[in-house]
């Protein structure tokens, strides 16, 4: 389960700040030198609404693919999905691809791209820094939408906390 918060400034120079709700499960669990796969879903809810707005923002899923090559050293990400955005009463297919090239058992470099068949697609990078490996980890990263990089850039830090399993 995530859950999450964004608050990004608008073109009127107000703030857009909206919750997120995600759900995942793997249906096969990512193992060296192997695959795995799984089913994500969410959506996304306006704090406070604008004129026309309902609540809720975007609703989602997609399936995430996972490929593990040289003992776990590079993992290459694959997702690909559908999102209906009730803002904009657009349904679009979405995908994403990812990788991550280990260093050590907590220090990686991340990258990908990600978008939806409408409109050109976001790209992103940077480090990743397990603080207890397999449990606790932080990343940072820069990014933005291809060919706007002046108007849409971007840091995030992420912070990704990751519980035994509890739902089995």
């Amino acid at each position: 389960v995530t859950l999450g918060l964004n608050d990004i400034p608008d073109d009127s120079g107000g703030r857009t700040k909206d919750y997120l709700l995600q759900g995942k499960t793997l249906f096969k669990t990512l193992e060296s030198n192997s695959y795995g796969w799984g089913l994500a879903a969410g959506v996304t809810r306006h704090t406070d609404p604008a004129a026309g707005q309902g609540r809720l923002s975007t609703a989602y899923f997609y399936l995430p693919v996972s490929i593990s090559f040289a003992d776990d050293r590079y993992v290459l990400h694959i997702n690909l999905g559908a999102q209906s955005s009730h803002d904009t009463r657009e349904k679009s297919v979405i995908y994403g691809l990812g990788t991550e090239i280990n260093f050590t058992s907590r220090f990686a470099l991340i990258a990908e791209t990600y978008g939806d068949d409408r409109y050109s697609p976001y790209f992103q990078a940077g480090v990743r820094f397990w603080i207890v490996p397999g449990r606790a980890q932080i990343d940072a990263t820069r990014g933005a939408q291809t060919g706007n990089f002046g108007n849409s850039n971007w840091w995030t830090i992420g912070v990704r906390l990751i519980t035994p399993p509890f739902l089995k």
